[in-house]
């Protein structure tokens, strides 16, 4: 099932996005930071077959850029 927060706020704590939620997934990522900034840091996540009950994306805005 999914579910739109689309054009959420929350103008007392200056907090504003779109988001989706999702239930019953899985989801495998691998990450890795430039070498150029002299890191070169790698993320990896469980594996796919680990169960997440539910997993939410989207994008927000706060701060200077809450509007």
């Amino acid at each position: 099932m999914v579910q739109s927060f689309a054009g959420f706020s929350d103008g007392v704590n200056h907090f504003a996005g779109d988001f989706f939620q999702v239930s019953n997934v899985t989801i495998a990522v691998t990450a890795t930071t430039p070498v150029s900034t002299g890191h070169g840091f790698r993320l990896v996540s469980d594996p796919a077959s680990t169960f997440v009950s539910f997993a939410q994306i989207g994008s927000e805005r706060n701060g200077v850029f809450f509007s």
